[in-house]
């Protein structure tokens, strides 16, 4: 992602490698289907950027010029101006097409790669290859806040008194981050962590410091010639095999990196003299604005096609954009700011890059609240968070007829946590009270399979199960109601809850599942932005939830104290998204808003006035 040195310096087989980096992860974020693999390229990346730094280093020290200011200067400026433009200018786009609630996320997002703290940030936020990852136009910039840590680092080694001692150190400091990578747990946050991605920039940084490629020109070795192709089968290998459910870190991720290593040190085969094609160097020489620039520009015609495949025209129409996006970046940002020193960029005016980002984020912040009428807070959501129990307890968490002795649980996800409102009013009008207790993305009930969330998820839910589970031995009758489609696809899932369901046919407790409302292949207030915007916009249902209603029926049919309740067939869904006088009753593609949850209460009171 970052560039080098003058390619005078370092072989043009180097940039052939960004090319081919840049192009996985590029092909990878088009369609992870047609690469499966491509996002090993960030890893080739990091190896690079490794081999690189340490070349800057090391010659610098030669010619008796190293300091850690200057090289900390040259990063900067090599790194921030197009860096901070990117932001400014997908800051701008998403300011006019984000919905007030999604660029609020965008925000928080931005203000983090800033601080080049991203990595942190979206491990906390949820899983890389997530199908909604291409909702975050910054999630790309983790591994540039990975770089910028290991760049604030890597610099200190070299205070060491002599480079036998940089060797040792950065030599012991690889084994111990190889016994970590084979020893580590896996999990979603693994893969943003700085400190298990250092092994990365060590095996570049050694690569350069041992020079393998002068060992094997004197060793006179007949296999060396078979190094290069070792090196590209091995990359090709993780390409197409290595997918996103690989474990990492693991053995399989030093696929790529032995590979990189491999081709690098042996700079004369024709594998190299093919990298080192104009066309590849080229290419390799846009790679950091390429990275920087493919994303936003990918999540910006997702975002509004609301639908991870894009079509051939799309693809298209992203790959000519990135290129020309990435061209401006490197022509008059890139080669500009390289050029000039400290002193000369201030007095030479361009200081004010800083000043004119400031103004584009803060006409974003205008645009997001001006352009489009905002919906009232009712259509944009499904009660008030401070008044629910939803990821916490607030005071009692009961909803209906409060002085009923009549009480029920409500257990379950944001499908739960929706229905606050919803027990209000049909406990109201049949006697009697409900307490519900949610988590998002968690159905709160025993052994729920909470690895499976985002990071930030889970000790909620595992909270919240705990509470549900002591309010659940004293009631006898539960209520279950979630995102069923989320959840069906997991098996350890729909073991628990055959465990749940066991265990209340032995205690003889009721347990009543109310099926998943229809869900949307689009987000219901992104549909009314695009509408104020002029933008054409299709609505289309999904079917997932069909499929999902049908596997917990089945499911519920071998316990005797279980029922599935139905309640998609009433003429509540009629019209959805939209009520009978055409007004939303969804919020986003799987959540009636306020309105929509008081008018479904009013469909399904009589039906659940004689089950409960």
């Amino acid at each position: 992602m970052i560039h080098g040195k003058n390619l005078r310096e370092y072989h043009y087989d180097i940039q052939g490698l960004r090319a081919l980096s840049v192009f996985s992860v590029l092909i990878f974020h088009i369609n992870k289907n047609f690469l499966p693999g491509g996002f090993i390229g960030v890893d080739l990346f990091f190896i690079i950027s490794g081999y690189i730094v340490t070349s800057v280093i090391l010659r610098a020290k030669d010619k008796g010029q190293y300091s850690i200011k200057s090289f900390y200067l040259n990063r900067i400026k090599r790194i921030i101006p197009a860096y901070v433009i990117m932001l400014a200018v997908t800051t701008l786009i998403m300011g006019i097409l984000l919905t007030p609630n999604d660029f609020m996320f965008f925000k928080a997002s931005l203000k983090k790669a800033l601080l080049f703290q991203s990595n942190s940030y979206f491990a906390h936020s949820g899983n890389y290859f997530a199908p909604n990852s291409y909702e975050l136009a910054l999630l790309h910039t983790w591994s540039l806040a990975v770089e910028m840590q290991f760049y604030l680092l890597f610099p200190i080694v070299f205070c060491l008194k002599s480079i036998k001692l940089v060797k040792q150190f950065l030599t012991g400091f690889l084994f111990v981050g190889v016994f970590i990578w084979l020893t580590q747990e896996p999990n979603p946050q693994n893969y943003f962590s700085l400190y298990l991605r250092v092994p990365e920039f060590i095996i570049g940084a050694l690569t350069y410091m041992y020079q393998p490629a002068n060992l094997i020109k004197k060793s006179g070795s007949a296999y060396a010639k078979y190094l290069s192709v070792i090196g590209l089968l091995l990359i090709l290998f993780s390409l197409f095999f290595i997918t996103e459910d690989t474990a990492f870190p693991s053995f399989v991720n030093l696929l790529p990196c032995i590979g990189c290593v491999l081709i690098i040190s042996n700079p004369n085969h024709a594998i190299n003299y093919y990298l080192s094609r104009p066309a590849m160097v080229w290419i390799g020489n846009l790679s950091y604005s390429l990275y920087l620039w493919h994303w936003p520009i990918l999540t910006s015609i997702k975002y509004y096609n609301q639908q991870y495949e894009l079509s051939l025209f799309s693809i298209a129409l992203v790959v000519l954009v990135t290129f020309y996006a990435a061209w401006l970046s490197y022509r008059y940002v890139e080669t500009s700011f390289r050029k000039i020193t400290l002193r000369t960029l201030i007095q030479s005016g361009n200081i004010a890059l800083p000043i004119v980002c400031m103004a584009l984020f803060l006409v974003a912040i205008y645009l997001n609240k001006s352009l489009v009428t905002s919906l009232p807070v009712q259509l944009t959501r499904y009660a008030d968070p401070n008044e629910i129990c939803h990821d916490s307890i607030i005071k009692d968490c009961m909803r209906g007829a409060l002085i009923s002795t009549k009480e029920f649980l409500v257990l379950g996800d944001s499908h739960a946590a929706q229905l606050n409102y919803f027990f209000d009013l049909v406990g109201k009008e049949n006697n009697f009270k409900a307490r519900v207790i949610s988590s998002s993305s968690c159905i709160t009930i025993p052994n729920f399979d909470v690895n499976r969330l985002p990071a930030w998820a889970q000790e909620p839910c595992l909270s919240q199960i705990k509470i549900a589970t002591e309010y659940a031995k004293k009631t006898s009758t539960i209520i279950l109601a979630g995102l069923w489609e989320y959840h069906t696809s997991s098996k350890e899932f729909l073991l628990a809850l055959d465990q749940f369901l066991t265990d209340a046919d032995s205690s003889g407790k009721k347990v009543i599942i109310l099926s998943q409302i229809p869900t949307f292949n689009e987000n219901m207030s992104r549909i009314y932005r695009f509408n104020q915007l002029g933008f054409k916009t299709t609505i289309t249902q999904g079917k997932g939830w069909i499929r999902a209603n049908n596997t917990i029926n089945e499911l519920v049919a071998h316990h005797i104290s279980a029922q599935f309740v139905n309640l998609t067939d009433i003429r509540f869904f009629d019209k959805i998204p939209f009520n009978r006088n055409g007004t939303l009753i969804y919020y986003d593609n799987n959540h009636l808003n306020e309105l929509g949850v008081s008018q479904y209460a009013a469909s399904a009171s009589k039906i659940l006035s004689k089950i409960i």
